[in-house]
């Protein structure tokens, strides 16, 4: 399973590129609210979504993989919950995939998860991760993966399906939505 988690003010592209591009490869993905009282969680520009999930839900499990998107408002909103950051470290302690987009990556810095390791993140971030920056639009480093912005997203989403279910499926994807990869 994959939780992509929304906090009000995400980037709908950074949010809605991996859900939808995920569920064509047949992923299982499930977007979680940080919200225990609501599923609707409003973007960045007032798209309204409702989640799937709310955090409370899957507390105590360990996911394949866990994508935090950024937007300002939504980073705000991670950080400040202590479900999604517990998730997150859990995740990353049981040596499965974290992937960050935008600023996002900055929460990865602030827990201690880059230490030793490289990301990228929005380009007027990128003094935040020190030692860790990757400027690359895309980085890997072992079951990290990290984006720099919503121009980025379908790339980013794309290259988690390779991750998660193989190369040739990703390929699949991108030449079902005629993106030129």
């Amino acid at each position: 399973m994959v939780y992509l988690l929304l906090g009000d003010g995400f980037e709908e592209m950074e949010a809605l590129a991996p859900i939808d591009l995920l569920r064509r490869a047949g992923i299982a993905i499930s977007s979680v609210s940080l919200y225990d009282d609501r599923l609707t969680v409003t973007g960045g520009h007032g798209v309204v979504f409702t989640a799937d999930v709310t955090i409370r839900q899957i507390a105590n499990e360990i996911p394949d993989m866990v994508i935090l998107p950024g937007g300002l408002g939504g980073v705000k909103e991670i950080s400040a919950s202590k479900e999604a950051l517990e998730l997150v470290q859990r995740t990353f302690e049981q040596n499965r995939y974290v992937a960050a987009i935008c600023a996002a990556p900055t929460i990865l810095q602030s827990m201690g998860i880059l230490n030793g390791r490289k990301a990228t993140c929005y380009p007027s971030m990128q003094k935040d991760l020190g030692d860790s920056l990757c400027p690359a639009p895309l980085c890997v480093d072992g079951k990290l993966v990290t984006a720099q912005a919503a121009g980025t997203a379908m790339d980013f989403a794309l290259l988690l399906i390779e991750f998660l279910s193989g190369k040739e499926k990703a390929d699949q994807v991108a030449a079902s939505i005629y993106h030129i990869r």
